[in-house]
């Protein structure tokens, strides 16, 4: 008979000692139901004031392996930290789980993420947004926006993919040989916000990630230890620190990187505008013109893409030293042709009024139009590169 897996679950606590007693309970009682899984429970008490270590020393007279650490308070993502560092240098580990102390996870759920691992993931995250998953129909408005905003961020800004549903969940199990090769350790990732870091880690290595549906249930007693405005800028910047191509990256750099052709749109638009002959329709036009040729001065990147876009998509051809000036001329106004032809329509369909407001649709319209344009050249040139690799 094969010996069964070691399973140590890492649990941080501070001021949970109505609840550590229980969940410890209701681990040991979830116990026979998983012959294949030895479980271990180590408690990370951060010096809680409320006498959570003494309950958990208590608990220890009775039931079995459970370990107690202490130290000072750093945050949740540093007390995972330090109980993965701790539970890591064990030889006997197989999995390592991370859970909630405040019965938010069910003990008789663990099993579900088990089963999932051993089927060959090295990742399972025990979601309340894949079919199955469940949250209290109780639960606080407050408390749902903030955990859906909190999966947007992790998303559009962090960049992490669309069908991982539940990217902030804290009930997971890893396999401890993967889980020893990624980084988890971030100076940038002392909260909530280190299920993020650890998932994108995952994510980065290539290693195989899945969901299992869970039950999730609000605290029965304590209080909440998010603290509203720290933990949700941090958690957004550490999102951004991510370094993950996402719509957010990209439209900031497009904006950016906009900013010279925009004032030069508007300077030379209005520069012309201040002649007696011309129409708003011709400065206009020489606006979007002049854009677009300090467009390209101030990006050379992204001529670099385009070039290469043209390549594979266009030509087929995968040396970009292949293309002609001629060829390499043609590209470049073909992808930039909608800034100019959205331009020259507005101009028309504003008629010949030229005031603030015609300057603002203008620079609305050019915004739009590179961000339209970077994030269509970010994506294809991912695809591509996709398809070499």
């Amino acid at each position: 008979m094969a010996r069964p897996y070691n399973v140590y679950i890492a649990i941080p606590a501070y001021n949970e000692a109505d609840n550590i007693g229980r969940l410890l309970e209701r681990i040991d009682a979830a116990r026979k139901d998983m012959p294949r899984y030895r479980v271990h429970v180590v408690i990370m008490d951060s010096n809680s004031p409320d006498g959570t270590a003494d309950v958990v020393r208590e608990a220890q007279k009775h039931i079995k392996d459970v370990i107690l650490l202490s130290g000072e308070k750093g945050g949740l993502g540093r007390d995972y930290m330090k109980t993965f560092d701790y539970i890591l240098k064990r030889d006997d580990v197989d999995v390592v789980m991370q859970m909630d102390a405040d019965l938010s996870h069910s003990a008789f759920e663990i099993h579900r993420l088990l089963d999932k691992l051993v089927e060959g993931y090295d990742l399972v995250i025990g979601s309340r947004y894949v079919r199955g998953g469940y949250i209290p129909g109780d639960w606080p408005m407050l408390r749902v926006v903030n955990s859906k905003v909190a999966n947007l961020v992790a998303q559009f800004i962090g960049g992490l993919p669309a069908h991982i549903k539940d990217k902030t969940a804290g009930f997971r199990a890893f396999r401890a040989d993967a889980l020893r090769k990624v980084s988890y350790h971030s100076d940038h990732a002392p909260g909530y916000v280190f299920q993020v870091n650890t998932l994108n880690q995952f994510l980065k290595n290539d290693l195989r990630v899945a969901e299992v549906p869970i039950s999730f249930a609000d605290r029965e007693f304590g209080s909440s230890k998010i603290a509203a405005y720290k933990e949700v800028s941090q958690f957004i910047i550490c999102n951004y620190r991510l370094n993950n191509p996402s719509p957010f990256r990209v439209l900031l750099k497009q904006l950016l990187l906009m900013m010279p052709s925009m004032v030069t749109w508007l300077g030379v638009a209005w520069l012309f505008n201040q002649l007696e002959s011309p129409s708003l329709v011709i400065s206009t036009f020489m606006g979007a013109q002049a854009a677009y040729v300090i467009f390209l001065l101030f990006n050379q990147n992204y001529i670099g893409g385009i070039k290469r876009l043209y390549a594979q998509i266009v030509l087929r051809d995968e040396d970009v030293s292949e293309i002609t000036p001629v060829r390499h001329f043609v590209a470049l106004v073909s992808v930039n042709a909608l800034l100019i032809a959205n331009g020259l329509a507005l101009a028309y369909l504003l008629s010949l009024q030229f005031n603030y407001a015609t300057l603002m649709f203008q620079a609305m319209i050019l915004i739009l139009t590179t961000t339209m344009m970077g994030v269509y050249h970010s994506v294809v040139k991912r695809r591509i590169e996709d398809t070499s690799t």
